[in-house]
């Protein structure tokens, strides 16, 4: 029971890794190990875009609840959830290239979009505390 629970996702957890880093040491020529890259780079964009989401509605519904209550912290939960939706609108109308959100990263002049703005200049200096 313990090889199901712990040893075999280890394992396949390491030859998923394993797949990408040989492929790119491993000339053209080999096919089968660039078939399967490829094929394992789809599989993992699929499954981290779940992963995103599942997080995301994590995120959502504890801070939720910690606002419902007034649990301590709730204000942080609050600027917390303002700050993923405004990024994830920016986001969004940025991809559809609305008005003035012209993409999600810098406009043909060179001038920042919104999205880009928040990640430059909230995003980023978090990450460094």
């Amino acid at each position: 029971m313990r090889f199901l629970r712990l040893q075999l996702p280890l394992l396949l957890t390491a030859l998923a890794g394993l797949i990408p880093i040989s492929a790119f040491f491993i000339s053209e020529n080999a096919t089968r190990v660039v078939w399967m890259k490829d094929r394992l780079e789809k599989y993992m964009i699929i499954i981290a875009s779940f992963a995103i989401l599942l997080g995301v509605v994590n995120v959502v519904q504890s801070n939720i609840r910690k606002i419902e209550r007034r649990q301590k912290g709730w204000p942080y939960g609050a600027f917390l959830l303002a700050g993923l939706l405004g990024m994830a609108f920016c986001g969004i109308m940025g991809a559809a290239r609305i008005g003035p959100f012209q993409g999600i990263g810098y406009t043909p002049d060179g001038g920042r979009t919104p999205f880009q703005y928040g990640a430059e200049f909230m995003f980023s200096p978090l990450q460094a505390t």
